[in-house]
């Protein structure tokens, strides 16, 4: 059986620590005590929705028009693990024990207030300074500046420095991942698409678009790499 929202109907009980949630265990989840919240303390959140399944017990996402924000359940303490989420990437994250203050961070979120404000206010949330930069409108460049400037990417440092001296690479938002420097086409929205180059064992390079099946390339030099990378540009 279900309860109307396809999910199971179940104790709330079987999912939750009564001794650590009983407010949650008697309003029947996560999700459903903020809700209990926002009214009681004439807080507007449109929408407040939870996993499906047993999860429904111990998760919450707020989705709002800055990002979603997402709230967990401690296993051993009360806690609430809370993160908001933009499109591509992590504005602010923290915890704490107190419901209500996860709540009524959502409310100062949901109004605009700035990740600074936000931190002063509800002093478990932090931010990034990529997060700060996302806010300013200039995370490009605070993303290479971190990426050069860290020690974690000394084995491409090289490709990095020769990447970052092409003016229309520059212009992309670049990240490390399994060793690949990927450069993605809009910070903002990496469906957009992404072009990677990879330093390989052997000592050449492959590059490739996302946007493109045939697009992988293998070449000798980062040099040619480059010219590759240059040429998958949208025109």
């Amino acid at each position: 059986m279900t309860d109307g929202m396809d999910f199971p109907a179940a104790d709330p009980s079987e999912y939750l620590d009564a001794e650590l949630y009983p407010d949650l265990t008697q309003l029947g989840g996560l999700a459903s005590a903020i809700r209990q919240l926002a009214r009681d303390n004439c807080i507007e959140l449109e929408k407040v929705d939870a996993e499906p399944g047993a999860a429904r017990y111990i998760t919450a996402k707020i989705p709002l028009s800055r990002g979603r924000i997402s709230v967990l359940l401690g296993a051993e303490r009360r806690w609430f693990s809370v993160t908001i989420e933009g499109n591509a990437h992590v504005w602010a994250s923290g915890g704490t024990n107190d419901l209500l203050a996860v709540v009524e961070m959502a409310d100062s979120w949901r109004q605009g207030v700035t990740l600074r404000g936000l931190a002063d206010r509800f002093p478990f949330m932090s931010y990034s300074r990529l997060s700060e930069a996302y806010e300013s409108g200039d995370p490009v460049s605070v993303q290479w500046d971190h990426l050069l400037g860290d020690a974690a990417f000394r084995q491409q440092a090289n490709v990095l420095q020769a990447v970052h001296r092409a003016d229309r690479l520059r212009m992309l938002f670049p990240y490390v991942s399994h060793g690949t420097i990927r450069l993605a086409l809009d910070h903002l929205e990496r469906r957009a698409g992404e072009i990677w180059i990879a330093p390989l064992a052997d000592g050449r390079f492959r590059v490739e678009s996302t946007n493109s099946r045939d697009s992988r390339r293998e070449v000798g030099s980062v040099e040619d790499a480059i010219e590759i990378a240059l040429s998958y540009l949208p025109g």
